[in-house]
């Protein structure tokens, strides 16, 4: 026998005392009630101290990479750190308010900002077309796309009057993405050609929405603060406007049972009223109900479509994202949960069966590639 081998051996028989030592602590802490919580207690504490130290290396990170970006780009924008803002510093990166949202053209905007201020200007778009149309010339909205409406004025609406925010709006997002923002024009200019061009430009919309723009500083600026807040929130930070509007971040079941039913209440009860009480301007009369979505009854064949996923797509496809993440699971598998109601007949069905999924599977314990473990997962597995 060698000397490496009693060396060997000793190991071995250390690491088995160790381990004899280990089952025997266990097993003393699983009689004693006082013991087994107070290991859970410490247990819970060193979690929670791990991800305080990982979001303080995240959040140094973040900023180094920001004063990197800001020392080798000469067009970085000056950040405003005055309280009050002026109409000039508004409409740059450094005040990122909502007026720069739809006017300014330098930094980046992330996917939840993008979502409402696109859904705002649709609804004032059609809003303020209708109301001219039926005002002046006896028509409505739609009478620009059957004739019974001048062709020039939904020109005017579109490209004139809203073309300018619709092409601020999405310069920016294609910059949080490290994209050519000048493809905005691409964008807008495309609903003109014949039957497609509409299509095309959902699609666009859709593809806008739901790819998360890159982490840290790109060529076009530092990450919006949006997004390192949301990336960064500690598991017990992250309130209900996080849930329904972030794409970034593990969801555990409680949150995702919760917001997915508030989405669908509230879904159920907007439709309900606009077929109860009628849309005078798409040929609706009262006296509907919700159901009457599903038997066409007095409603355009795309109401259906702009109601789930126009208005509510973007909330369901945040709400299953974070908890597909929290399963490790990548979270453009969310588009199949969102879009997989376009299935003939069953389609609902298989939508409900895949709810009923995430809501049951639990997420990974501890941090995954996603991110840190929720603070109502970790309480609940620690506390049963």
């Amino acid at each position: 026998m060698t000397p490496g081998d009693g060396s060997a051996g000793a190991d071995k028989r250390a690491e088995r005392a160790e381990r004899a030592a280990e089952a025997k602590v266990r097993e003393e802490r699983e009689k004693d009630p006082a013991l087994m919580a107070a290991y859970q207690e410490k247990k819970m504490e060193e979690e929670k101290r791990k991800m305080e130290e990982e979001k303080r290396a995240k959040e140094k990170k973040t900023e180094e990479d920001y004063d990197k970006w800001k020392a080798d780009s000469p067009t970085a924008s000056r950040q405003s750190t005055h309280p009050h803002l002026t109409f000039q510093d508004s409409l740059t990166a450094s005040g990122q308010g909502w007026l720069w949202v739809f006017f300014g053209l330098g930094g980046r905007l992330e996917q939840r900002r993008y979502f409402i201020a696109t859904v705002f200007s649709w609804i004032l778009f059609i809003a303020s077309l209708h109301y001219v149309l039926s005002t002046y010339y006896d028509s409505t909205y739609f009478g620009i796309y059957t004739g019974s409406g001048p062709w020039w004025l939904g020109f005017l609406w579109a490209w004139v009057i809203f073309g300018y925010p619709a092409y601020a709006m999405a310069s920016k997002r294609l910059a949080d993405l490290d994209l050519e923002p000048m493809a905005a024009i691409g964008l807008l200019v495309i609903i003109i050609i014949p039957y497609a061009g509409p299509i095309l430009q959902i699609v666009a919309w859709l593809a806008l929405l739901v790819i998360p723009g890159t982490e840290g500083s790109n060529n076009h600026g530092p990450e919006p603060t949006v997004s390192v807040n949301a990336r960064n929130a500690g598991p017990g930070k992250q309130g209900w406007y996080w849930v329904f509007f972030s794409v970034r971040g593990r969801l555990e079941q409680k949150r995702f049972v919760i917001g997915s039913l508030a989405v669908g209440a509230v879904f159920i009860s907007a439709v309900h009223y606009t077929f109860w009480a009628g849309v005078p301007f798409l040929g609706m009369e009262g006296g509907g109900n919700y159901f009457s979505l599903y038997t066409g009854q007095n409603a355009p064949w795309w109401y259906g479509f702009f109601w789930s996923y126009v208005i509510f797509g973007y909330p369901q496809y945040a709400l299953a994202t974070k908890r597909l993440m929290d399963l490790e699971i990548e979270p453009q598998v969310a588009l199949v949960f969102v879009f997989i109601t376009l299935i003939i007949f069953i389609g609902p069905l298989l939508q409900l069966g895949m709810w009923i999924w995430l809501v049951a599977m639990p997420g990974t314990e501890g941090d995954n590639k996603f991110g840190p473990e929720t603070q109502a997962s970790v309480h609940g597995r620690t506390y049963g």
